[in-house]
């Protein structure tokens, strides 16, 4: 696939133009970035069955690089997640932010928006569980990567997510 065309639809996803996206997604070949553009691009249409099936198709992929077996458990647990399959989304999560922390520190190192979003996912699961503590855990690991990337957006997602739970517990005062 082009890059051009990657980061075209990329773009397209973002501004939210999904039937543009989609229209331009379809025309392509099914290569992994391909797969990971329709699963997020599921996602945002809120169809959360296909979500998963190409997180799943992209799992079972071999020799398929990091940053894309990373960011497919996010997808494919975030989907399952919307569908209220919590177990089997917090296992998948799970398992993924293990294998993350098993990685050498340089290899780990070039993944830290994929182990934000992975923490994302499982303070999400943690939280629908009613592990409101273990839920602010990862959210705060989370909320520490995103201002070591510098990225505006994570960052206030989970500063909003932290503020949620602790508005859930009655500690008002520490959720501002």
């Amino acid at each position: 696939m082009a890059t051009d065309n990657l980061a075209e639809i990329k773009k397209l996803i973002q501004e939210g133009r999904l039937d543009e996206a989609e229209s331009k997604i379809n025309e392509e070949k099914e290569e992994p970035e391909v797969l990971l553009l329709k699963a997020r691009l599921a996602h945002d249409k809120g169809d959360y069955d296909p979500q998963i099936q190409y997180g799943v198709r992209l799992l079972s992929l071999k020799n398929l690089n990091l940053a894309l077996t990373f960011s497919a458990i996010y997808w494919t647990s975030w989907g399952m997640f919307r569908k209220g399959n919590y177990e089997n989304a917090f296992s998948l999560a799970s398992d993924g932010y293990d294998k993350l922390n098993d990685l050498n520190p340089d290899k780990r190192d070039n993944l830290q928006s994929e182990e934000a979003l992975i923490l994302k996912s499982l303070g999400s699961i943690s939280n629908e569980m009613g592990n409101i503590e273990i839920s602010l855990e990862y959210k705060k690991k989370g909320l520490e990567l995103a201002k070591k990337l510098n990225d505006i957006l994570l960052i206030s997602a989970f500063q909003n997510n932290i503020g949620r739970l602790y508005y859930q517990i009655g500690n008002y005062t520490q959720g501002l």
